[in-house]
């Protein structure tokens, strides 16, 4: 695996690789202390922070603007949000005076984010260019030309899918992640990815610190529990911010806005959108929760999706190098949805067949073993009869 990471030319996909073992290597961690060893535990929990350092580190060599070009940044920004959390939940997890090796990491984790999250966001320049309301409907994103980046403005990317339905890596990377020394688990553990960290307290399934969610988005998902009704909302979600690019690409200009940054902030919130969709989706698999409804309505009308944001991108305005790179983010992430929908939906549909004939076969068993003992206790009735009929003394026998 590491020698793939080396192969590749290109150093913000290798930083994203990165992210992505490193996330492993934290799971692989859960799993050790799950089965008792804490030392393997603490020494791969070192090795996660290690990974997410390199990744951080070749992010900057690059000399990107994050801000400007996120990609790289917005996938280590999500990563670290989510496993401070299950880091913090570990710690807890472990005896109080066992938990310092894990906690040091959790505290470098912190110390990690803060540094992401001041490139993604710096403090906004003092402007002396009178500000103007934004247009309706978009002042969390918008912001005037020279006025810097609106404040609360943030968006979010990949989560643990690297494993189980969505396969950034193949069988042979599997393979090099699980099957060398730092195996901590056996056949299928590559789902320990999306579980692990869910597997440890039993709390509902984790959504980042900072969502590109609205309020009212989140309190439908947290009455929402059912893993197919969850799908569609997150479809309609992410329908919401295209319909959302597609009406403003089409209005003309207002100079005194960056039309282009609020345009691909929106493709970046879709993207972040399309991750959280992909994320339910790998826990409720690893958790076996019956999504089949869902993952439908993902295959009819994420195409659809898929369509519009081709038409964009064979189309380009006077604003597509602005959002160029996010618009070939949310097509390659939709289309690793629409694949990963694709296997999980025919997963499903051939594990709840199959329950389903055995459920048919169990109750023909056991209508049967219900029809037989009703015939045996009919026979065991009329054989007392017959049994009583003959010890019953008769008048001569008492003469």
């Amino acid at each position: 695996m590491q020698a793939r990471i080396e192969r590749e030319p290109n150093p913000v996909k290798k930083a994203k690789f990165e992210v992505r073992l490193g996330r492993v290597k934290l799971a692989q961690a859960i799993a050790a202390y799950d089965k008792g060893d804490l030392d393997r535990s603490n020494a791969l929990a070192t090795a996660y922070l290690a990974e997410m350092k390199g990744a951080w580190q070749r992010l900057r060599d690059t000399g990107r603007n994050a801000v400007k070009k996120p990609e790289g940044f917005r996938e280590l920004d999500i990563a670290l949000r989510e496993d401070a959390r299950v880091l913090d939940d570990l710690a807890h997890r472990i005896p109080y005076n066992d938990r310092g090796p894990v906690t040091e990491v959790a505290h470098a984790v912190d110390q990690l984010h803060g540094e992401v999250l001041a490139a993604l966001f710096p403090p906004e320049a003092p402007s002396r260019a009178k500000k103007r309301s934004a247009p309706s409907g978009v002042t969390r994103l918008l912001r005037p030309s020279r006025a810097g980046i609106l404040k609360g403005a943030k968006s979010g990317d990949d989560l643990f899918c690297n494993a189980g339905v969505f396969g950034a890596f193949g069988a042979e990377d599997s393979a090099a992640i699980f099957g060398g020394e730092d195996t901590a688990a056996p056949e299928n553990e590559s789902r320990v990815l999306s579980i692990a960290a869910t597997e440890a307290t039993p709390v509902a399934f984790p959504q980042t610190k900072k969502s590109v969610l609205t309020d009212d988005e989140e309190d439908k998902l947290r009455e929402e529990q059912d893993p197919a009704k969850r799908i569609e909302l997150y479809l309609a979600f992410a329908q919401d911010r295209l319909d959302r690019f597609v009406n403003f690409r089409s209005k003309p200009a207002d100079p005194n806005y960056d039309t282009g940054e609020y345009l691909d902030r929106l493709l970046g919130e879709y993207v972040a959108v399309d991750d959280e969709l992909k994320d339910w989706i790998e826990y409720q698999y690893g958790r076996s929760g019956d999504m089949r409804a869902g993952l439908r309505a993902l295959l009819e009308r994420g195409p659809r999706q898929l369509e519009q944001l081709r038409q964009v991108q064979q189309a380009p305005d006077a604003f597509a190098r602005d959002y160029a790179s996010s618009l070939r983010d949310a097509i390659d992430d939709l289309t690793d949805t629409l694949d990963g929908a694709s296997k999980a939906l025919a997963d499903q549909e051939k594990k709840y067949g199959e329950l389903k004939r055995e459920a048919k076969a169990d109750a023909r068993a056991a209508k049967e073993r219900e029809k037989e003992e009703k015939k045996r206790t009919k026979e065991e009735k009329k054989l007392r009869k017959r049994e009583q009929k003959r010890g019953n003394p008769t008048e001569a026998d008492d003469e």
